[in-house]
């Protein structure tokens, strides 16, 4: 008997239905994202994702496939996320809308996450940002971002930005960290998908998407 990933597999098929009644070309122009010969060009960090349709794979350019959690997250946003420039600013998860009511997940998921990896480990958080294509954060005064030990900017998708900043551990404090996103985020995707945002780029970070 033929064992259903309920998790991933039901999700993709309820979003190939909305998704192949779509048309392309509307999709290609709210989101930005390049339509041509049956597929979108999606810059997804430092890879570049083709999303078929009216299929709705994803492919990255060696063509092997993206794990679901892309697939998913990536047609969620061709389908329904709007392109917009950002002000510059940057905010916290729970000052997102809808945002405080996924704190506690997104702490547990993310933000700890990153805080007991990288929190000893300031040279592996560097490499690990340098693989997705990050750059440092940096204050005018040449210090990191928010003071922060260590602080990178991650271009997620085109005009999409997420900081992600470290604070290491010593004698008298447990490490910590902190993920901010450029206020454009919300026009681009919902609370719950921001989640799976920051459970990508952690994943990234070691090879892992």
């Amino acid at each position: 008997m033929e064992v259903v990933n309920n998790k991933t597999e039901n999700p993709i098929r309820i979003y190939q239905e909305k998704f192949r009644e779509m048309d392309p070309q509307q999709m290609a122009k709210r989101s930005g994202c390049e339509f041509r010969d049956g597929a979108f060009e999606i810059q997804l960090m430092n890879r570049r994702v083709k999303l078929t349709f009216p299929e709705m794979e994803t492919f990255y350019e060696d063509g092997s496939k993206t794990a679901d959690n892309v697939r998913i997250l990536l047609a969620r946003y061709v389908m329904e996320g709007v392109q917009a420039e950002s002000s510059g600013k940057m905010y916290s998860y729970p000052e997102m809308p809808w945002g405080q009511v996924y704190e506690v997940q997104f702490r547990g998921r993310c933000i700890s996450r990153m805080a007991g990896t990288y929190g000893h480990n300031l040279k592996g958080f560097q490499e690990g940002m340098e693989k997705i294509g990050a750059k440092e954060a940096r204050e005018a005064s040449g210090r990191f971002a928010s003071g922060a030990d260590c602080a990178y900017d991650i271009p997620f998708l085109p005009k999409l930005t997420i900081r992600a900043l470290i604070w290491e551990a010593d004698e008298e404090f447990p490490a910590s960290a902190q993920i901010l996103f450029s206020d454009n985020f919300p026009l681009a995707f919902t609370a719950e998908d921001m989640a799976v945002v920051g459970d990508l780029f952690l994943n990234a970070m070691k090879g892992k998407y």
